[in-house]
């Protein structure tokens, strides 16, 4: 079975590969950095904690509210995390990390998807018998760019011969059969006014990154595809 969650206040109905999304943006984030040679990147929901790992040769990055936390190293743009090759990160977010931490207790498959990889993503879990497409939505209300990924996910694994759909799946690909790749949200919308707009635009490429995070003792470690 195929299910999608909408947002991180939900939790699946069955035990699975869990495929994490937060298009906008720590997602793409987490992607961008493994593709540009990061060690790891950590998740966490505590800023305190993320402070405390400067210490032990982290880069601390994350937001509030969309801005880069004070004191921090890096915000969650995409487009910070060219130059951290080598690096170790610990990123703390709003709404991608709270899913990441949640699933880390269910499920021991987790991978992080975005537009940025999607056609590496389903060639890696295509086989796998049950998929939960986990939405991080948007400060605990749906999120508009998440269900259009799982929406577009949903369109490709469908040829390759997968037809076992929950009904929140069938919503999520007729949403974006019906919407196409138009990042129209309340959540794109306030990062294109706080200006953000490249970000935005960044995260709408497809499958430019052959790499798919995979959660490992509590830390995203990259898996490249051919």
């Amino acid at each position: 079975m195929i299910e999608t969650l909408f947002t991180y206040k939900e939790e699946p109905k069955t035990n699975a590969t869990i495929i994490a999304i937060d298009v906008l943006r720590a997602g793409s984030v987490i992607i961008t950095a493994l593709f540009n040679g990061a060690k790891l990147v950590k998740i966490t929901n505590s800023i305190k904690k993320a402070r405390e790992m400067k210490k032990d040769g982290f880069i601390i990055c994350g937001e509030r509210n969309t801005t880069k936390i004070k004191g921090f190293d890096k915000g969650n743009s995409p487009l910070e995390y060219f130059d951290v090759k080598g690096k170790k990160i610990v990123l703390t977010t709003s709404n991608g990390t709270k899913v990441v931490e949640k699933a880390s207790k269910i499920s021991s498959k987790i991978l992080i998807g975005s537009f940025l990889n999607l056609d590496f993503l389903i060639d890696y879990v295509k086989n796998d018998e049950n998929i939960v497409l986990w939405c991080a939505g948007n400060n605990g209300n749906v999120s508009f760019e998440d269900t259009l990924f799982a929406g577009a996910f949903l369109e490709k694994l469908k040829k390759e011969n997968r037809n076992d759909l929950s009904d929140s799946s069938i919503i999520s690909l007729n949403f974006w059969k019906q919407t196409g790749l138009k990042f129209e949200g309340e959540h794109a919308k306030k990062l294109i006014s706080m200006g953000f707009k490249d970000d935005v635009e960044f995260c709408k490429r497809i499958s430019v990154y052959n790499v798919i995070p995979v959660y490992l003792n509590g830390a995203f470690y990259e898996v490249r595809t051919c």
